[in-house]
């Protein structure tokens, strides 16, 4: 494992220290070398005058040779001053702006959302490597923002969806911790008065079967205070883990198939009574001949008759056939109704059509029948069965009015 060291240097500290170092040497040595030439200088005119080189007598020459060539020190003095504020200069016009761009793309870092990127424009009309720099900056953020804008786009998309969901959905961790829960779920989940016929509530469970490791989905029967039965469905999927080597997440999902079962049995329910509708106007059908024969009996056994009495209790069972029989073509016309077919037509024309037929049949009874109808009416209706309606209606009235 790589250490971090302990103490770095600067940008700006990077670039004087060693050029400030080289040029302190170098002037340091110039000046030594050159006293060293006055020094030995010195020495050597000592030699020829017949002096004896004490130490008192070298030092002595030493500061001499400095006294003599104090300008020229104070000049290499003053140029390594000179040189050290120009280093220090070049070295803050390079840190400078790398300093402002890691404290621009520390801020970024901190706050995502903060519009510090277009600060990079201070920087990106430089033609040097500071502006290319900033320019890559730049380019990178907007990048990085346009990326983020399509995943926050996204994960709201999924949330929008997953929240409008007709299931319940829950999603546990690896340690079967849940960490979601939409709102169907919830509202599922916190109903404690719905319970299975052990009595415990669908949060315990879905509890039960997550420590179960179900794989399969599991049908659950609630039910409430009331009676009133609810049905669900539980399916459990797996999820990829966190980690490579962390266990695997859990997706819960909870269908609520109240309505679905509700229509399921409505619909068989439909299909028995069409059946049995169906066997019942079959029979009423089969029933129609013996009826058909025992009328045809009753008529000729009333012609020869010769009791008055005989003939009218004959006449009487005569009708009450006639009577089954038309309950009977009734049944069967309900029963074998056909798909009705609308179409536009004119009630006027309709009435008159119907008027004209039974006219006469009113007439006879000694009832005057008259259509009155205000402007022209249009009905989207199916005209066969329109015209039943009104021809039962038109009878009804004939029988029940006196003669």
């Amino acid at each position: 494992m790589k250490r971090k060291p302990r103490f770095q240097l600067s940008i700006e500290n990077r670039i004087l220290f060693p050029f400030v170092t080289i040029s302190l040497l170098t002037m340091m040595l110039f000046l030594g070398m050159f006293l060293r030439t006055e020094y030995a200088k010195a020495v050597s005119a000592a030699l020829s005058n017949g002096l004896t080189l004490t130490p008192e007598l070298r030092r002595q020459l030493l500061l001499n040779c400095i006294e003599e060539q104090r300008y020229i020190i104070l000049m290499g003095i003053a140029v390594l001053l000179i040189i050290v504020q120009t280093s220090v200069l070049i070295a803050w016009n390079i840190s400078s702006p790398l300093r402002d761009l890691a404290e621009i793309c520390t801020h970024i870092s901190l706050n995502p959302k903060s519009s510090e990127s277009d600060t990079f424009t201070e920087y990106t009309g430089r033609t040097d490597e500071t502006g290319q720099l900033a320019s890559a900056f730049r380019l990178m953020m907007l990048s990085i923002r346009q990326y983020m804008d399509q995943i926050n786009w996204i994960r709201a998309l999924n949330e929008g969806i997953v929240e409008n969901l007709p299931l319940g959905v829950i999603v546990y961790d690896g340690g079967k911790n849940i960490i979601f829960r939409n709102p169907r779920a919830e509202v599922m989940m916190n109903l404690p008065e719905e319970t299975d016929e052990k009595g415990d509530s669908l949060s315990d469970i879905v509890d039960a079967a997550m420590r179960r490791g179900e794989v399969l989905p599991h049908r659950v029967t609630l039910k409430d205070a009331y009676g009133r039965k609810r049905f669900l469905e539980l399916a459990f999927w797996p999820l990829p883990a966190e980690e490579k080597s962390g266990p695997p997440g859990t997706l819960c999902t909870i269908d609520d198939q109240t309505y679905q079962r509700r229509m399921e049995e409505k619909l068989g329910h439909d299909e028995k009574l069409a059946y049995t509708g169906k066997l019942a106007a079959d029979v009423a059908h089969e029933a129609k001949n013996p009826l058909t024969g025992i009328r045809t009996g009753l008529q000729v056994i009333e012609k020869r008759l010769e009791s008055d009495r005989d003939k009218r209790l004959c006449l009487e069972m005569i009708n009450e056939v006639d009577r089954v029989s038309l309950l009977i073509n009734n049944f069967v016309n309900l029963a074998r109704q056909k798909e009705s077919r609308q179409t536009v037509l004119n009630l006027n024309d309709l009435l008159d059509e119907i008027s004209l037929l039974y006219s006469k049949v009113a007439e006879n009874k000694g009832i005057r029948l008259s259509v009155k109808v205000q402007g022209s009416l249009w009905l989207l209706a199916d005209e066969q069965q329109l015209r039943q309606i009104l021809i039962n209606l038109l009878n009804n009235c004939i029988k029940a009015l006196p003669d």
